[in-house]
């Protein structure tokens, strides 16, 4: 869960006004020492998309980074809290 948490906190420095992250599952994987997020993003327009991204513990960074949708993945900052519900349904505010 503190991972995924980690990586709202990227994504909130990659994309502008995201509304919630649900995470779908995470996945770790030893041979690149990368998570695998698999998410539903919703912006302020409650438009969302769903994809895949690599996130890095470590360096807190993210790559690996499907653009599925343009009009919801708009590249930014988001300076709002942002509703996180994680893999495992717990639930919180980042």
């Amino acid at each position: 869960m503190e991972v995924e948490r980690m990586s709202v906190i990227a994504l909130k420095n990659r994309y502008a006004d995201i509304q919630s992250v649900e995470f779908e599952k995470s996945v770790y994987d030893e041979m690149t020492g990368s998570y695998g997020m698999f998410i539903k993003m919703t912006n302020q327009k409650n438009e969302s998309v769903s994809f895949r991204y690599s996130f890095w513990k470590e360096s807190g960074k993210i790559g690996l980074n499907v653009v599925k949708d343009r009009k919801v993945q708009v590249r930014g900052v988001t300076t709002n809290k942002v509703r996180v519900i994680y893999s495992n349904h717990d639930e919180e505010e980042v």
